[in-house]
């Protein structure tokens, strides 16, 4: 089911970092999706230009969202950013709960 969050906390993408607080909201439009290549790997939806979210198989019923859905919309993240092993100047946010992730669907 898709709803609307009211986001009273919008971030700029700008101001995510590895250093940012896990209680702030960062919100960017999803950009694309990669399915996981084998059983062992997580989904992960590209946030803007800079987040990476990385959702396991195991979390989506927790999440409430199909990953592949976040594409086209507005992803509003809260939890602590950690540097991409793979890309330089990405962060990646392992989502696992649904109060971490809002999503503003466009109409």
């Amino acid at each position: 089911m898709k709803t609307l969050f009211k986001i009273i906390a919008y971030l700029s993408l700008g101001s995510m970092g590895t250093s940012a607080l896990a209680d702030e909201w960062t919100c960017a439009t999803a950009e694309s999706y990669i399915p996981p290549a084998t059983v062992n790997h997580p989904h992960i939806v590209q946030v803007g230009e800079k987040i990476d979210v990385v959702i396991w198989s195991s979390d989506i019923s927790k999440i409430e969202f199909n990953p592949w859905d976040l594409v086209k919309n507005t992803v509003c993240l809260k939890g602590e950013g950690k540097p991409s092993p793979y890309q330089r100047g990405k962060t990646r946010i392992v989502v696992r709960e649904k109060d971490q992730i809002k999503v503003i669907y466009k109409q």
